[in-house]
């Protein structure tokens, strides 16, 4: 990245600049088509990603808590098969994620914008907005709050090797 790259992503960061979100609606039958070629139906909607509350945070980081090949989404192995696996296996908790991200409201996502979500998104679609939402919950350090706070700090926790201690063990002692 230039300079100027990270000039534009601290000056978005700072103003709360929110993502969009552009998907394709794809026709129920040959006449919504016929009428979206013609413009007088919407062939596209455009969702604006803004800061998210902590309450939606909170619902999103205990949704991806269920998922045990959370660090698919979060990026850390990007394997096709994993991913395609991870959307077979726990769909509705991607799907429930995006819908919570996108909406951002005290109330829970309708089941009919979960519907939506799911037959409108694409895989491929589906998947980025899941890491633009976790990466405006900045997932890892909220994940880490929550493990602070329980006092379970499992994430950190690093295995003490007697030569780190200082002390010494007697030769064939064990």
């Amino acid at each position: 990245m230039t300079e100027q790259e990270n000039l534009r992503e601290v000056v978005d960061a700072v103003t709360d600049t929110p993502d969009v979100i552009t998907v394709p609606l794809r026709p129920v039958n040959k006449i919504h088509a016929f009428l979206q070629k013609r413009g007088w139906c919407k062939s596209e909607r455009t969702y604006e990603l803004t800061r998210l509350k902590v309450g939606n945070a909170y619902r999103i980081s205990k949704a991806v808590l269920d998922i045990p090949e959370a660090s698919v989404i979060l990026g850390t192995e990007n394997q096709q098969g994993q991913i395609y696996g991870l959307l077979v296996n726990h769909l509705d908790k991607v799907v429930y994620v995006v819908a919570v991200g996108l909406t951002n409201t005290r109330q829970e996502p309708s089941k009919s914008f979960l519907e939506e979500i799911r037959w409108q998104f694409t895989d491929e679609e589906l998947l980025a907005a899941c890491l633009l939402i976790l990466k405006r919950v900045n997932i890892s350090n909220f994940l880490h709050s929550i493990i602070l706070i329980r006092g379970l700090d499992v994430v950190s926790q690093s295995k003490v090797s007697p030569s780190d201690t200082g002390e010494t063990i007697a030769p064939g002692a064990s």
